[in-house]
């Protein structure tokens, strides 16, 4: 029988956890962690794609489908929606691995998703170990979870240290973002009625905070310059003294760039935005992920 461990709660100790810790861990997230495929292809990391439905066209895959036709539907206010990932897409990626792995799922906070839910249930049919961990944040912050796991899996770190670090990287995960426009997130419906009216009342490029499930209005930019306003904030909450930066954004690379070069840390270049997620925010995100120094 699979043993599932409740979100950010690791495996007990036993004389069965001294065998588990000869298993090799591979981890199973979805494709609105925003990761670039090359640390998909380099570490122990299988990828499980959110749907696109256009119409009533036949559906895309929100890892390959192209996002600027993602954001001219928006635009044109043509349906679109995402679609997550099913149990058997879960149970498919928890068994690709060799037989015996330990499998880790990292999901988007449950608050905003069904995706964590889907996964417990995918677990109980797995035929190995599953840990399932709802990361409590999203996108690159999400990714940036999802990374740290992988590298102490790729060390060969037996499965109690993988769930200890992955832990760790939850507490410390940071997301802030500067939205074009709150239209699409209200039509969503996932941020509380208040927090958007507090951040309508700001005024331009409302910028919120992703943290423990939650999202925080937390100004917006005063002096028309969006890319100064994100770094300020960044600074602000500690990402100096932090670490594994990340800039993403949703058709807005210019911002983008911009908030990079200022960061003054070796930072890769901006990530797209998963289409599937920009259909919640809108087109003309602009955002940065971190890890904290501290919880």
């Amino acid at each position: 029988m699979v043993k599932l461990d409740p979100p950010l709660v690791g495996s007990s100790g036993s004389a069965a956890e001294a065998v588990r810790g000869l298993m090799a861990t591979f981890v199973v997230t979805d494709s609105s962690a925003c990761l670039a495929p090359r640390v998909a292809r380099r570490l122990p990391v299988r990828v499980v794609p959110i749907g696109i439905v256009f119409g009533h066209g036949p559906d895309a895959r929100d890892d390959t489908v192209d996002p600027e036709r993602v954001h001219r539907a928006l635009a044109r206010h043509q349906p679109v929606k995402s679609v997550p990932p099913s149990v058997l897409d879960y149970v498919a990626a928890m068994e690709a691995g060799p037989p015996g792995d330990h499998v880790l799922v990292l999901t988007p906070a449950t608050e905003f998703t069904v995706m964590c839910r889907t996964a417990r249930l995918a677990a109980g049919l797995a035929d190995r170990r599953v840990d399932v961990v709802d990361t409590r944040t999203a996108a690159s912050a999400q990714g940036l979870v999802v990374e740290a796991a992988a590298r102490c899996a790729a060390a060969g770190a037996p499965p109690a240290e993988v769930l200890e670090v992955t832990h760790d990287a939850v507490s410390r995960a940071r997301l802030i973002a500067a939205l074009d426009t709150l239209d699409t997130l209200e039509e969503g419906g996932l941020v509380p009625s208040p927090s958007l009216e507090a951040a309508r009342r700001g005024g331009a490029s409302p910028m919120f905070a992703f943290r423990d499930g939650a999202v925080e209005p937390i100004g917006h930019d005063e002096d028309g310059d969006l890319a100064a306003a994100l770094v300020d904030e960044w600074d602000r909450r500690g990402g100096r003294t932090g670490g594994d930066a990340r800039v993403f954004h949703a058709g807005a690379l210019r911002v983008a760039q911009d908030v990079r070069a200022r960061l003054g840390a070796p930072v890769g270049p901006p990530a797209r935005f998963s289409p599937a997620m920009t259909l919640h925010t809108g087109v003309g995100l602009v955002g940065i992920a971190w890890l904290s120094a501290s919880t």
